[in-house]
């Protein structure tokens, strides 16, 4: 059983991160918070195992929970309201740090500009570019006053012309697709537009990368910022995208024999976006933060590559692009690529009804927002395993005369088989055991990939017009 190294160096350098001093001081609400651990007091978890708590997918009844997950770690067993009071000592922006550390260890030899071996987790291109595509997906939460007031309602008019308000959140994603990690990610209120917050992170997007936007990011001023940034994008926009412009480029293009075809199109409204991280002043011994903005004035112009597919059904899809070289990269090429979106797709499912990352264990905007960064983390570490367990796979197929079909490791099956293990995976001395027998048992548990399969949309509510029915082939992993 071979993988990389890196696997196990990845998980001791976020061991150690939740476990420093540092972290519990720079994560915790009040100085006063977890001051009193080191008097060991009989039946008390300190602040890192309450953070390991946090990541360890409390899904069902939290008090069955935290009684199976401590049994087994031999950690004090704590009552459900001590859980609940002690986890609001921890700043849920410490989960989402948890991530990006996650990120940057993952690609470090990437950022180095170091070329991947032995020493590095296997991360695939697409000629030396890496996929990546940002989109949002709305959460239903808990319906409570206080998170209605935190978070907004979605108001909804029924045809009899009741109007009804249910408490939900956004959040927007940024994603690596063919190595399916989650990059980057934020949660909002709902009534907080996805494009909105996506053009304050044009600064951040990866230069190494095209990222691929369907058209509800498609806009003049998105696209002036990737240029301006350097960012490589393919964006899908409706036949109807800058109709009210000046000279109509787009419609002019659709209406001509072309198919590929270089426009301008006009800021029509000055606007300012973010061209860097938030960052305390030198100056200011507060620590007071400043951001800085990049001023995109109106008149401005967004150079771009129009390009247009025929899709199978015969009707016409328009995508955006600064992949200026239509020699290096095609129409056909564009066509492809943009096919790719759709695995950010499959990760919000896969977040959404394997990860269940709309239940909550606790009904604060705090456990909300720990709850939503922690299942993004865990989601992040499962696809880890199952890299390095899909490259094993991989050779043991092309080894294997036998084998007719391509074998995906079953991740339903690795999200169960993982939850268990997480806190044991940070808590012992040596995780190297622990993640050998994980990715044994992925490699055991893999499916087939049969070409051409017909898939059909599975209802998974089990009630529907109140007839109830036993799904067949779907079990909850956790």
């Amino acid at each position: 059983m071979t993988y990389s190294p890196k696997v196990a160096e990845i998980i001791d350098k976020i061991k150690f991160f939740i476990g420093s001093l540092s972290t519990k001081e720079s994560y915790r609400v009040s100085s006063s918070d977890f001051s009193r651990e080191g008097k060991k007091r009989s039946g008390c978890l300190d602040f890192s195992s309450y953070c390991l708590l946090g990541i360890a997918l409390l899904k069902n009844s939290l008090s069955i929970e935290l009684y199976k997950m401590l049994h087994t770690t031999d950690l004090p067993v704590v009552s459900k309201s001590s859980f609940s009071e002690s986890r609001y000592k921890i700043l849920p922006i410490f989960y989402q740090d948890l991530t990006n550390l996650f990120i940057s260890l993952t690609y470090e030899q990437v950022a180095q500009g170091e070329v991947s071996n032995g020493c590095s987790v296997s991360l695939n291109t697409w000629r030396d570019y890496f996929l990546e595509a940002v989109d949002g997906t709305c959460l239903t939460l808990p319906q409570t006053k206080l998170l209605g007031e935190y978070f907004g309602v979605q108001r909804n008019r029924s045809k009899k012309g009741r109007v009804t308000a249910t408490v939900m959140s956004r959040v927007l994603l940024r994603a690596d697709l063919l190595n399916e990690y989650v990059l980057q990610s934020e949660v909002t209120r709902i009534d907080v537009g996805e494009l909105s917050v996506f053009k304050n992170w044009l600064w951040q997007l990866n230069s190494k990368a095209i990222t691929l936007l369907d058209r509800g990011f498609a806009c003049a001023v998105a696209f002036y910022g990737m240029n301006a940034f350097e960012k490589p994008f393919v964006c899908r926009v409706s036949l109807s995208f800058n109709k009210h412009v000046g000279g109509t480029p787009l419609q002019a293009f659709v209406a001509s024999a072309s198919l590929d075809s270089v426009a301008e199109f006009t800021i029509n409204k000055s606007e300012s976006i973010a061209n860097q991280s938030v960052s305390p002043l030198e100056d200011d011994p507060t620590g007071d933060t400043s951001p800085c903005f990049t001023q995109i004035k109106k008149g401005d112009k967004a150079k771009v590559r129009l390009v247009k597919v025929l899709l199978p059904t015969g009707q016409i899809e328009v995508l955006v692009t600064n992949l200026m070289d239509s020699a290096a990269i095609t129409v056909a090429d564009l066509g492809e690529l943009y096919k790719k979106r759709w695995g950010i797709e499959t990760i919000i499912d896969s977040l959404k009804n394997q990860l269940n990352l709309m239940m909550f264990s606790g009904l604060k905007p705090s456990a909300i927002l720990q709850d939503i960064y922690a299942t993004i983390f865990v989601y992040n570490l499962r696809q880890l395993l199952i890299n390095e367990a899909q490259l094993i796979v991989n050779e043991q197929v092309n080894e294997s005369i036998k084998a007719k079909y391509e074998q995906k490791i079953n991740k339903n099956v690795a999200l169960g088989v993982l939850k268990p293990q997480i806190i044991s995976l940070f808590l012992a001395k040596e995780p190297k055991q622990i993640i050998d027998e994980l990715i044994a048992y992925f490699v055991k548990n893999k499916l087939s990939v049969y070409p051409d399969k017909k898939t059909f949309k599975r209802e998974k509510s089990l009630a529907k017009s109140r007839n109830l029915k036993t799904q067949l082939n779907y079990k909850r992993p956790i």
